[in-house]
């Protein structure tokens, strides 16, 4: 009987530890990408299926820097921004004759600049210079490591006092990734002081963020999320714990445009209404729902709603 209770107990062992060590994989997979010269082809977990989906559970997808296509119609500078902590941030700059402002762009996880491409080039034509600018660890910036925010804040702010120099009202559009980025740099930097923000599509934790991956996949959101974010936290450096844009948005006083998408399945709409709730000290805030849209480019989507909200948000 003891021999019997001894396997058991081996055998449960040994399950969690190979559960732990599949998690941990997961958890460094998701925030590390390869270099790579060539476009790879983009893997969406929602999409696997058979045994591609089993074996992308069993190791994780192994994600690869996305190269540049400049798709940047409108003429512009490029060059490299340097960060606090020594990473060099790959830049476009458009400059708009006799602009309104300047407008910084931030992509989201796994993408680059190249991905807002056309909200750049609609608030060009609003009468906005535009920064579009890849976050470390993508496109054509230095790193291989993203800490979902985390550490992009002082890209984020790297950025805005390059940005400086002109003397012009600064908007900050962060998308997901980029609009997390632009919480915590607000949070944490008392000289970062745009004019307005618009936060498209945001998580309000990483906890919250890795749920809607997970549900992405089909798979349970317990313990999973929880041990996915404890292991990212050791093999990274941070207490990814505390990542949580739905408290960094409470010290924004500037005023506040917040989009988010009716059929987004990675964030969910009570993240939404946390966030929207927590800015309570911004001048004013502005909640605006896409109701056919997903965590997509709400521009490409629903293109009138998008030109509306913008425009009505930059004209108050």
């Amino acid at each position: 009987m003891k021999r019997t209770f001894k396997r058991i107990g081996f055998t449960i062992g040994a399950v969690i530890v190979l559960f732990n060590v599949v998690v941990m994989m997961h958890a460094s997979k998701f925030t590390y990408f390869y270099d790579s010269n060539i476009i790879q082809p983009k893997t969406k977990p929602e999409q696997l299926s058979g045994w591609s989906k089993w074996q992308i559970m069993l190791t994780g997808i192994k994600a690869y820097k996305r190269p540049i296509v400049d798709s940047f119609l409108l003429p512009h500078q490029s060059f490299t921004v340097r960060t606090t902590d020594g990473e060099a941030l790959a830049v476009w700059y458009a400059v708009r004759p006799q602009p309104k402002g300047i407008v910084l762009f931030f992509h989201g996880h796994g993408g680059n600049r190249a991905g807002v491409v056309a909200e750049a080039t609609a608030l060009y034509e609003m009468g906005y210079s535009v920064v579009l600018t890849d976050f470390r660890a993508h496109g054509a910036s230095s790193g291989n490591v993203c800490t979902i925010g985390y550490r992009e804040c002082e890209d984020v702010y790297a950025v805005y006092q390059w940005a400086q120099q002109f003397k012009q009202p600064t908007i900050l559009y962060g998308i997901s990734l980029g609009a997390a980025a632009i919480t915590k740099a607000l949070y944490d930097h008392s000289d970062l002081q745009p004019t307005k923000v618009i936060l498209d599509m945001p998580f309000a934790s990483l906890k919250d963020a890795t749920k809607g991956r997970l549900r992405l996949m089909h798979l349970p959101e317990e313990p999973m999320a929880t041990l996915l974010v404890f292991w990212g936290s050791i093999i990274r450096g941070f207490w990814a714990f505390d990542l949580a844009p739905e408290k960094y948005v409470q010290k924004i006083r500037c005023p506040v445009l917040l989009l988010w998408g009716a059929q987004d399945t990675r964030v969910a709409v009570h993240e939404t209404n946390r966030i929207f709730s927590n800015l309570t000290l911004a001048e004013n805030k502005t909640l605006v729902v896409y109701q056919q849209s997903g965590h997509q480019s709400l521009l490409v989507h629903e293109p009138k709603l998008w030109h509306t909200s913008i425009t009505t948000f930059l004209n108050q």
